[in-house]
């Protein structure tokens, strides 16, 4: 009986030392929040691009006729603004993830800060790349897209995203510039106690 319960105890430890280190970690709230965001804008990115070139009949939806992407898109550099966007959305999900993992002391709080940061250039630069890809995509008069159902609804979703993404980035970079430092507990300073 004494054997299984030692084992038992054994065996919990584990478990109770994440909850110890879960409870002791303390995040900044600016930094999971930008942190956050990053690793949402990377995955809509990668799920975008899955959609788009993983069904082709979408494409010919949008378009009208068979899309096939070779060489130059609708614009002269869509396909290298597209490939810069993904590249970034991959680049901002890494210090976003290092900054949400990484945890304890005053030097890491800053590190963390910095990732926090730079997460969120890069995802500003992969959002100015998407709205240069979709400016000239919404400033493009194609008379064949003209009449097809998803032309209008693609141009509406376009400029939806943009000002999506760019409240979104002046969001996180207020929120990282105005809160500083971790949450700090004020301190309630009253003559009466």
């Amino acid at each position: 009986m004494a054997d299984e319960a030692e084992k038992t105890a054994d065996k919990q430890q584990p478990a109770r030392l994440l909850l110890v280190v879960l409870k002791k970690k303390k995040q900044d709230r600016a930094v999971q929040f930008v942190s956050l965001w990053a690793l949402f804008n990377a995955f809509i990115a990668a799920v975008s691009l899955a959609a788009v070139y993983a069904t082709p009949e979408l494409l010919s939806w949008l378009f009208g006729e068979p899309y096939e992407v070779t060489g130059r898109d609708l614009l002269g550099s869509a396909l290298e603004l597209e490939l810069g966007y993904i590249s970034c959305s991959a680049l901002q999900a890494a210090p976003a993830a290092l900054a949400l993992l990484l945890a304890g002391g005053h030097r890491r709080r800053k590190t963390r800060r910095a990732l926090a940061y730079v997460a969120l250039a890069v995802s500003v630069a992969g959002h100015c790349m998407f709205a240069s890809e979709v400016g000239g995509i919404l400033l493009t008069d194609d008379p064949a897209a003209a009449g097809l159902p998803g032309g209008l609804f693609l141009r509406i979703c376009y400029a939806a995203n943009i000002f999506v993404f760019a409240a979104g980035d002046l969001l996180c970079f207020l929120v990282l510039a105005l809160l500083r430092g971790e949450v700090r507990r004020s301190r309630v300073r009253n003559k009466d106690y």
